[in-house]
Order: C-alpha cells, then structure tokens, then sequence
C-alpha cells in the first residue's frame, strides 16, 4: 500500500509517495555499516529557489528507532542503499507513474 501526501513548506510543493512496509538501510561508512529501518519514500519537489526540480529518495523512519551498527568489509565505497523486494519497488514507480499522468492531463 501506498501513502501519498502533499505539503507546501518555503514557496515549494512537497509531494511525498511513501510505501506503507518497513524496510532496512544500511549506510556503509568508513569501517562500519549502520542499519535503520523505516518507510521507503520518494519526494517529488517543485518550486524550490535553491535547488530547482528534485526527485529525493529516502526512508522515513522515527526518531526513536534504534539504528544497528556492526563491522563491513573491506571496500573503497561509501553508500546508502534501501533494498526493496522487486514487487515492492515495482509497485511504487508504477504508482508514481499513473500519478504524473493523471494529473499531467
């Protein structure tokens, strides 16, 4: 199931689509791997001064939730990745999709 909302915050418009399951992400910064569970969101952003147009993906998770940290693998790279199943993840782009269209028209 998919959540979405609408906020108008500095002169730009904030339309969020948030899918209604839990998820991890795992930050993999320097020696260590932090993971935070939350809910998968995509932000599109229109009126921004600052920043022009905006797709922001991100996971909403509260601020009380405990965040995991262990030990990774050695590697170069730093990054974020939230994992979803592909159903999931289909369904939200898809959704996304017939709501840029229908409201496009």
């Amino acid at each position: 199931m998919i959540e979405k909302t609408t906020e108008f915050r500095n002169g730009a418009e904030y339309t969020n689509y948030r899918l209604l399951k839990i998820y991890p992400a795992l930050a993999c910064l320097g020696e260590k791997r932090k993971k935070i569970y939350g809910y998968p969101k995509i932000t599109l952003v229109k009126g921004s001064y600052k920043f022009g147009p905006e797709l922001q993906i991100s996971l909403a998770s509260h601020k009380d939730n405990n965040i995991e940290e262990e030990n990774r693998n050695a590697t170069p790279w730093n990054s974020i990745e939230i994992n979803l199943k592909f159903e999931d993840g289909l369904e939200l782009i898809k959704y996304i999709l017939d709501d840029l269209k229908k409201n496009d028209s």
